[in-house]
């Protein structure tokens, strides 16, 4: 279970073996390795590396891999593995598959832990369920991060129930409440929502970045009982700004890349081949650039746009 562990996925609602915790953080330890040996030009190190990644998820697959899915059943246990690149093929396929409908079974609730809710919405969208991370976030039930705010919260709490207008109090030996674990869920916001992502080709966001909005496309029929379509949001960082919003049944997003550039990656949402900047018509290839899936992805250079 690796050295002495102890807190696991703190908090959890549903339990995740410390072992099975200490392997998946295992392999992504060691995976950071391979890239830290790679940009040090460290190839022996590189190799070293990757035949330990290789024997790590050998024994992952030996030991909570059974008949063809992962044997243990909880929000988390499907998460890092996801999160951390150890599986695929059909492996991946049923286990995001399975991550999905484990929450909706859950009437659209985590019931992970700090370990666990610190990658939830970034994995998800990471593997596609985009809409499920809309619908997580603006949960009101227990646990969530707005039952919090509908307790009266103002700050990220140690636990999602630290005070309760029906009940006061929790127990004052454990209830902190100014303790971020839970506030990971902004990177998703920033990353995902608003789409502002450091570029892994440069240093930092130093003159790169990568912009990929994705907004809230959840259909009547998949949005949770209680719950309306984020219809805009905006965030800025080092300069940067991303906002986007709908306009006549339109999505329409501003930048501000502030120097540099940046590799923009457009949803395409209604089916659209063209793209207006700046109320100009371009094509992909007019742009220098490619449609991927439902996106379209081109380059921008330091300026403020709006595209639709």
């Amino acid at each position: 279970e690796g050295p002495k562990p102890r807190f696991g996925d703190w908090l959890n609602y549903d339990v995740t073996p410390k072992g099975y915790l200490s392997i998946c953080y295992y392999a992504y330890d060691t995976s950071l390795m391979i890239k830290f040996s790679q940009i040090l030009g460290k190839a022996d190190k590189e190799s070293y590396y990757k035949e330990l990644l290789g024997r790590i998820i050998e024994h992952y697959h030996e030991n909570y891999v059974t008949d063809g899915e992962i044997n243990v059943k909880t929000q988390t246990a499907y998460l890092l593995p996801l999160a951390f690149d150890m599986i695929e093929g059909e492996l991946y396929e049923k286990t995001v598959k399975q991550l999905e409908q484990k929450i909706i079974d859950n009437d659209y609730t985590l019931s992970t832990g700090f370990v666990g809710t610190g990658v939830l919405n970034q994995t998800l969208a990471k593997v596609g369920l985009d809409k499920l991370a809309y619908s997580l976030l603006l949960q009101t039930k227990d646990p969530s991060w707005l039952y919090s705010v509908r307790q009266g919260a103002t700050t990220v709490w140690e636990r999602w129930n630290s005070y309760t207008k029906e009940t006061g109090f929790g127990d004052v030996g454990m209830n902190s409440f100014n303790h971020y674990a839970y506030g990971a869920v902004a990177e998703w916001m920033y990353s995902s929502v608003a789409g502002i992502k450091p570029d892994p080709e440069a240093f930092g966001f130093d003159g790169r970045c990568i912009l990929a909005p994705t907004p809230d496309t959840r259909s009547d029929d998949e949005i949770p009982a209680g719950q309306k379509r984020i219809t805009m949001a905006e965030a800025t960082y080092k300069g940067i700004v991303s906002r986007w919003e709908y306009e006549n049944g339109r999505f329409v997003w501003k930048c501000v890349i502030p120097d540099g550039s940046a590799t923009v990656k457009f949803p395409l949402l209604y089916g659209q081949k063209t793209v207006e900047i700046n109320d100009l018509t371009f094509t992909a290839k007019q742009l220098g650039g490619k449609i991927e899936g439902d996106r379209m992805i081109f380059e921008l250079s330091a300026g403020t746009y709006i595209v639709k």
